[in-house]
Order: C-alpha cells, then structure tokens, then sequence
C-alpha cells in the first residue's frame, strides 16, 4: 500500500492511513487479511472474528521537547 499527503508527497509509513485502509479493504471484500506497506516494515492485520485492526511495526522517537500553552 501507498499513501500520500495532501500536498502530493509519498508518505513513508503512515499508521492511520493503513489501519483505514485494511478496514474498508476487507469490509468490501478486496484486500487480504495482512496488508503492508511498501517497504514491509509496517504491516496491518483486519480480524474478521471482532472487526479489530493490529498494527505491527518498530516504534522511533521522532521528536522530544516541552511544549507551552
């Protein structure tokens, strides 16, 4: 699978993107039960059973600060 943002940019791994589309995908009949992105490293699994969404992946910080409100 492939998702991009709203300027058109490939994103690399997107997590919300995924899990929506394995959703919809097997709701509809057309994807299989485990679905990855194009690189494998993130992957998603529909159980049919509970109508749940795994997400399997590696997690990395990305970001550390302190924000002010």
């Amino acid at each position: 699978m492939r998702v991009w943002d709203r300027e058109g940019y490939e994103v690399i791994h997107c997590a919300k993107g995924l899990c929506a589309s394995v959703a919809a995908g097997r709701l509809k009949g057309l994807l299989a039960e485990e679905v990855s992105m194009d690189d494998g490293e993130l992957k998603a699994y529909y159980i049919d059973a509970t109508k749940h969404v795994l997400l399997k992946g590696s997690v990395n910080e990305i970001f550390e600060g302190t924000i002010q409100c």
